[in-house]
């Protein structure tokens, strides 16, 4: 195989790093395929040949399946070579068997960035750099040629979250269309920026705690400086304590603030997702009070 910066081998090792995290800037190719397959050996040659004519466009990753099979078998390679394309850490598309070069141009048109995509990456770009001013411009010219690009919609959320408009965040995340990859992202954000809107001006560690302390245990004054505590924990991302002073709030009192406690609870627990220890652990605990 000639090598070139475009054609990479990929292993289990490498796999997370060269494959997922890097299709969220640049699309990549895998191509899945075994030294002893006839039919590889004659895709191989128009993979790289296009990797190295397209100059960047996309990654072609390279997967040993005799030497990866935990690879193979986690994306269920029944049959190879098998092409599996990669744009924002999800399988967007995929073709088993060796294709003639048409077919893999025409396949790579449909998964290559266009216009609105190139506009995305650079507001992407621009974020990253905290130019929040020129993210917001390329998002806006993307939404202009494509009003529900998710990348865009994500974008401007997450510039309205870091500026404080919790509002606008929630609507923009609001707009991203369910079923694409971002989807599930915009969830977990929409949850994230409820949950700061929700903690903001919520006053001084210090002052919280001297306010619980001076009030009787279960009294009115006593839940508000114990809820406002427990948000606090969680807009800094202390999540079990947090979670602990929200649960002894419901505990006291289930019903106050119309369930503030127990709702921002649940928040927390959409924000971490149902892998996190945390909210295995606090389900039980919160279900053992209500119930």
């Amino acid at each position: 195989m000639e090598t070139n910066s475009y054609v990479i081998d990929v292993t289990e090792a490498t796999f997370a790093r060269e494959v997922i995290e890097r299709s969220r800037q640049t699309p990549v190719l895998v191509d899945f395929w075994a030294a002893w397959c006839g039919p590889c050996r004659m895709l191989s040659p128009t993979l790289e040949k296009l990797a190295r004519e397209f100059d960047g466009a996309f990654i072609l990753a390279k997967v040993d399946t005799d030497q990866n099979p935990r690879l193979a078998q986690q994306y269920r390679i029944q049959g190879i070579p098998a092409v599996k394309a990669f744009r924002n850490g999800q399988v967007v598309n995929e073709f088993v068997g060796a294709q003639p070069e048409p077919r893999v141009r025409e396949f790579l048109r449909a998964i290559l960035p266009n216009e609105a995509d190139q506009l995305a990456a650079r507001g992407a770009a621009a974020e990253g750099r905290r130019d929040l001013a020129a993210a917001t411009h390329a998002y806006q010219e993307v939404l202009a040629r494509q009003a529900d690009h998710p990348l865009a919609l994500l974008g401007l959320g997450r510039v309205a979250l870091a500026e404080g408009r919790f509002s606008a965040a929630i609507e923009f995340f609001s707009q991203v269309p369910p079923a694409t990859p971002q989807g599930e992202e915009a969830r977990q954000l929409i949850v994230q920026a409820r949950v700061a809107a929700e903690s903001a001006d919520l006053g001084q560690e210090e002052d919280l705690l001297a306010a619980r302390a001076a009030a009787d245990a279960g009294s009115p004054a006593w839940l508000d400086a114990q809820i406002a505590l427990g948000k606090l924990y969680i807009a800094q991302g202390q999540y079990e304590s947090g979670l602990d002073l929200l649960l002894e709030a419901v505990r006291a009192d289930r019903t106050y603030q119309d369930g503030a406690a127990r709702k921002m609870m649940v928040d927390v627990f959409a924000l971490l997702g149902d892998a996190d220890p945390l909210t295995g652990a606090y389900r039980r605990r919160l279900s053992s009070v209500l119930f």
